[in-house]
């Protein structure tokens, strides 16, 4: 699926990307609006106690504009600090709100930086702060590269004409209207290698996060794949015979014994043949959830392949295991399967149970060969049957 997005035309990036700009905006604008509290305080602070030495309105009413300037900046970043650390506590900073907050933070601070410039030409002149503004506007906010051009755009018109109306020297309009331009070029310059430079990072980054999740995926499928039987969610051959190794440790060492149940299906291959091997697969996984639903969870269960199943019951006797191959035996009988047409597929399975004694040389292999064996009986019997060692416990039904 394509998960590039348009918004409002302004940038086209990942989605996951567009959320974690926006998301780093407002950590920005909160720690931003904290640190320039400070510089707005100490402006406000440095111009009431130290008002100009020389007798003059201009400066004076210089100086009061610096103050009501920083004041009402002073009102708009603590405004931003609490906004930023309600939507960061909220978990609210993929709105589309969190990209017009992040404009209007950088409109507001470009403007100041004018309003400043323009109001000290007659003091300093000098277009220091509007240099230092748009500067910090392009280095700490992360805005694409299109709209900082319309931003700066927008904002040089406004610096161009408001210069015109308070610096009177022409040489100095020109100096400071190059010096403007200069400040716009950097910071547009700086805007787009920033922007591109975190885009490309975090585009990186996520790359190489979906491509170690697919890594994983696989991982955990191969580990499937080793461990169990995708057709019916049993343990293989292999894995079954791991467990079965360890519970024979297991059982030497506390001294107690269990059971072997093999089982297979009756006549299996007519039903493949009848209904074809799309309903002989649905049979096998059918069996398969009988076969967990029916065991304890200390107990063990495998596909040994084909439609031959094996089951481990610890420290359960062969009276108690035949009881639960006839369960199994019972459900298997019963189930209701049907296929695309109505009909009826009737299965059944032949049970074999055998002790599990933990002795001789290979004690698995002597009770899966006479658990085999015995299943062999109920199969020449009719099968759906349960026999078990030594005897026949369980008439045909």
């Amino acid at each position: 699926m394509n998960e590039t997005i348009e918004l409002k035309g302004f940038f086209n990036v990942n989605q996951s990307v567009t959320k974690e700009i926006k998301e780093k905006n407002v950590w920005r604008i909160f720690y931003l609006s904290g640190i320039m509290t400070i510089v707005h305080i100490a402006y406000i602070l440095s111009f009431s106690f130290n008002q100009p030495t020389m007798e003059s309105t201009y400066l004076e009413n210089w100086a009061q504009f610096v103050i009501l300037s920083h004041s009402i900046m002073l009102v708009v970043v603590i405004f931003l600090c609490f906004l930023s650390f309600y939507m960061l506590k909220k978990k609210k900073t993929t709105s589309f709100f969190t990209l017009i907050m992040t404009e209007v933070t950088a409109i507001l601070y470009l403007l100041f930086g004018v309003s400043v410039t323009a109001a000290s030409q007659g003091a300093i002149s000098s277009v220091t702060p509007f240099l230092l503004t748009a500067i910090g506007v392009s280095a700490i906010l992360l805005i694409p590269p299109f709209v900082v051009l319309i931003n700066f755009s927008i904002i040089y018109v406004i610096f161009y004409v408001t210069i015109d109306a308070y610096q009177l020297a022409p040489e100095i309009i020109l100096s400071s209207h190059l010096n403007a331009f200069t400040s716009v070029a950097i910071s547009i310059g700086l805007a787009h290698v920033l922007w591109k430079n975190v885009v490309t990072q975090m585009e990186q980054r996520h790359k190489i996060e979906k491509q170690h999740e697919v890594l994983e995926a696989a991982n955990k499928r191969l580990d499937f794949l080793v461990t169990y039987d995708p057709l019916t969610k049993l343990y293989n051959r292999m894995k079954f015979m791991d467990i079965v190794n360890g519970e024979i440790s297991n059982m030497k060492r506390n001294g107690y014994e269990g059971s072997i149940i093999i089982f297979d299906l009756d006549n299996f291959k007519n039903i493949n043949d009848q209904f074809g091997h799309p309903i002989g697969d649905k049979v096998l996984q059918e069996v398969g959830q009988i076969i967990i639903n029916n065991i304890g969870e200390k107990d063990s269960a495998a596909r040994l392949g084909g439609e031959e199943f094996i089951i481990l019951l610890r420290q359960q006797s062969v009276e108690e295991s035949v009881i639960t191959a006839n369960r199994l035996r019972e459900k298997i009988a019963t189930l209701p399967l049907k296929t695309e047409t109505d009909a009826t597929v009737q299965v059944t399975a032949s049970f074999g149970v055998a002790p599990f004694i933990p002795t001789g040389d290979d004690p698995f292999q002597t009770s899966y060969s006479e658990a085999d064996r015995v299943m062999y009986i109920a199969k020449t019997q009719g099968g759906n049957r349960v026999e078990a060692i030594p005897f026949i416990l369980t008439p045909s039904s």
